[in-house]
């Protein structure tokens, strides 16, 4: 969901971000996948899915994932500033531009995905996976 935010702010010296849906014994749900596939390199999108480790803050910006780092205590003054600056622009062309950017995406990943959304479900009510969030759930917890 982050990827289609105009921007992408993570706080330096967080452990991660990325994809472990497949750690846990599903595959990344079908339009999810779509859309990292519309927004980060290929290399970068298998990398984040099948590698399921995610990256540090600065990997993160270097692939793309988000576009600025800033120190934990400020990313909420630097969000609002760069938010501000995305805000000042005219809304009309900036609307047009997004869809111009955006659009045959959005059309895309609104279309049923049935297959994609089979075996999303398949393997997520598997025991095997049940199996595995709860031990997630568990170690998270501790």
């Amino acid at each position: 969901l982050a990827l289609w935010c105009d921007l992408r702010i993570m706080a330096a010296g967080r452990p991660s971000i990325g994809r472990s849906e497949l750690n846990l014994g599903v595959p990344g749900p079908a339009t999810s996948l779509m859309m990292l596939r519309e927004r980060l390199a290929a290399d970068v999108v298998e990398e984040l899915v099948v590698g399921g480790d995610g990256c540090n803050a600065e990997r993160a910006r270097d692939q793309g994932v988000v576009h600025r780092i800033a120190e934990p205590e400020l990313v909420l003054a630097k969000t609002e500033r760069e938010l501000a600056r995305l805000a000042a622009k005219p809304a009309q062309a900036f609307a047009a531009t997004k869809r111009f950017m955006l659009g045959e995406s959005w059309r895309r990943m609104s279309e049923p995905n049935r297959d994609g959304d089979d075996a999303f479900l398949d393997c997520w009510f598997s025991p095997e996976t049940q199996k595995r969030i709860s031990g997630t759930v568990e170690r998270l917890g501790s």
